[in-house]
C-alpha cells in the first residue's frame, strides 16, 4: 500500500485524482481486450456464412460502432462529472428509476465479469490440459482468480493501476504475435493463408448469407468491443478528464479496431474457415498449428489478457454501486471508503457475490449472447440519452454531432429486435424480466423505503 493512499485524520474520505493519459489509455484498452477477440471470429464468421471479407468488415463497423458511442459517451459523462458510468446519465437524462434498473441489473447479473472469468479458466488450463478441460475445472480456476483481483482492487488503487498496465501490455503481447504469426506464414506463402486471401469476397457465400441471421455478427462483435466507456466510469478519479478522457478514449478504441482487424488477418493466414468454426478458443488452435513446439505459449498469454479485463471491470463497475450508494439508491454501506486505502472496499466485495452464482451455472457462449442484448441496449440508451439532455439542458457541452447519436440509435434499434425474432433465447428475456424486477424493487425499497 503507498503512503500517498492513507489518509490523515483531518483529510476528507474520498477518491483521489490518480488517472493521467496512459493510464487512462490502460483502463480503456483493459476493459476493451479480453475474451471476445479470441473467441468471437467463430460466431462472426458463422453469422457471415463463411465470408473472410465480410467477417472483416464486420469487424471495422464494429470498431466505428463502439468509437462513435465512446464519443457520446464522453460528452455524457464530462457534462455530470461523476464516477458511476451510465447511472448518474440514466438517472438525469431518464428517471432515477432507469439509474436504479442499471445497476441494479450489473449487481445482480454481472454477465460482463462471469464472461471474462469463465474466459480465463477455459485457456487457463487448456494451455496445461493441452486439450478440452474438465469444466469443473474452468471454474475452479476462475474463482481463484476472481478472488485474488478482489484483494487487489481493495488494498490500493494504486497498485491496482500498476497491475492494470502490465496486463494490458500482455494483451498487446497476445495480439502482436498472433498478427505477427499470420504475417510471417503470408510472407512465407502458406497455402491455406493464400487461399484464404486469394478469395477473400468469394461471391458464393456472400450471395448465401442469411441477413436476418447476420444481424447475429453484431451481437458477437458487441462484446469484444465493450468497455470503450471504462475511463468514464472512473470520471472523478481522472486528471484534467476534459482533455485526458476524450484523447485516451479515441487513442484507445482506434488503436484496439486496428489490432483486431490485423487479428483476424492473422487467424486466417494460418486456419481455414472450416478450422476457426470447429474451434472453440481460435486462439488455442491458431497456436497450436503455428507453434507446434509450445502450443500452450498464447493461450497462457490470452489468459494473462484477460486477468486485465476483469481486473478493470471492478475496477470501473464497482464505482457504479459506489455512486448509487452515495445517492441513496443502495444502502448506505456501498458508498463507505476503505479508512486507510481509500478504496471502495464494500462495493469492490459486493460486485463479485453475484458473479459466483454465474460461473457456478453458467456456459460461456450464451453468457456472450446475452451481453450482447445488453450490450446493444446500453448502446442505445447512451446514444438516446444524449439526445435528451440536449433538449432538457442546452446549458451542457456539446461535443458529438448530432448525426452520430442519431444513427447510433437507428443501428442498436435493429440489432435489438432482430436477433429477438431470428434467434430467440431466453437469456434474452431474463435481462428484461431482471429489468422489470429492479423496477419494483426500487418502488418498494427506494421510493417507500421499505
Amino acid at each position: 500500500m503507498e503512503k500517498n493512499e492513507k489518509c490523515s485524520g483531518n483529510e476528507p474520505l474520498e477518491l483521489r485524482r490518480k488517472i493521467g493519459f496512459w493510464r487512462g489509455v490502460s483502463v480503456i484498452s483493459g476493459l476493451i481486450i479480453g475474451s471476445g477477440i479470441f473467441i468471437s471470429p467463430v460466431g462472426v464468421l458463422d453469422a457471415a456464412n463463411n465470408s473472410i471479407g465480410i467477417s472483416l468488415i464486420v469487424w471495422l463497423a464494429g470498431g466505428l460502432i463502439a468509437m462513435s458511442s465512446s464519443l457520446c459517451f464522453c460528452e455524457l459523462a464530462l457534462s455530470i462529472q461523476q464516477s458511476g458510468g451510465n447511472l448518474p446519465i440514466f438517472s438525469l437524462a431518464y428517471h432515477p428509476v432507469v439509474g436504479f434498473v442499471y445497476i441494479w441489473k450489473m449487481l445482480i447479473a454481472p454477465l460482463f465479469d462471469s464472461v471474462s472469468l469463465l474466459a480465463f479458466g477455459r485457456y487457463a488450463t487448456e494451455a496445461f490440459f493441452g486439450c478440452n478441460p474438465p469444466v469443473s475445472a474452468t471454474k475452479l480456476v476462475a474463482l481463484c482468480l476472481m478472488f485474488s483481483i478482489v484483494f487487489i482492487n481493495c488494498k490500493s488503487v494504486s497498485a491496482t493501476l500498476k497491475f492494470q498496465m502490465v496486463f494490458t501490455g500482455c494483451k498487446y503481447a497476445a495480439l502482436s504475435a498472433i498478427c505477427f504469426g499470420g504475417i510471417y506464414r503470408l510472407i512465407n506463402a502458406d497455402p491455406v493463408g493464400i487461399h484464404n486471401f486469394s478469395h477473400i469476397f468469394d461471391p458464393e457465400p456472400i450471395k448465401n448469407i442469411e441477413w436476418g441471421r447476420f444481424t447475429l455478427a453484431f451481437y458477437k462483435i458487441s462484446w469484444p468491443y465493450s468497455g470503450f466507456s471504462g475511463l468514464a466510469f472512473l470520471v472523478e478519479e481522472v486528471k484534467n478528464p476534459e482533455k485526458t478522457l476524450p484523447r485516451a478514449t479515441i487513442f484507445a478504441v482506434s488503436l484496439v479496431t486496428i489490432f483486431y482487424i490485423f487479428v483476424n488477418v492473422g487467424y486466417f493466414a494460418v486456419l481455414s474457415p472450416i478450422e476457426v468454426l470447429s474451434s472453440e478458443a481460435v486462439a488455442a488452435t491458431f497456436s497450436y498449428k503455428l507453434v507446434g513446439s509450445l502450443p500452450w505459449l498464447i493461450p497462457l498469454l490470452v489468459a494473462i489478457s484477460t486477468i486485465g479485463s476483469y481486473n478493470t471491470s471492478i475496477l470501473a463497475f464497482s464505482r457504479c454501486a459506489f455512486v448509487a450508494g452515495r445517492n441513496g439508491q443502495l444502502p448506505k454501506l456501498f458508498e463507505m471508503v476503505h479508512i486507510h486505502n481509500l478504496t471502495p472496499a464494500p462495493a469492490i466485495v459486493v460486485t463479485c457475490v453475484f458473479s459466483i452464482t454465474l460461473i457456478a451455472i453458467g456456459e460461456l457462449d450464451p453468457l456472450i449472447d446475452a451481453l450482447g442484448f445488453t450490450g446493444w441496449l446500453h448502446y442505445f440508451m447512451n446514444a438516446a440519452a444524449v439526445l435528451v439532455l440536449r433538449k432538457r439542458r442546452p446549458d451542457l457541452p456539446r461535443t458529438v454531432p448530432t448525426f452520430i447519436p442519431l444513427m447510433i440509435c437507428c443501428i442498436s434499434i435493429v440489432f435489438i429486435i432482430c436477433p429477438i425474432i431470428q434467434n430467440p433465447h431466453f437469456l434474452y428475456f431474463y435481462s428484461i424480466i431482471l429489468m422489470g424486477v429492479g423496477v419494483i424493487v426500487y418502488h418498494l425499497f427506494v421510493v417507500k423505503k421499505l
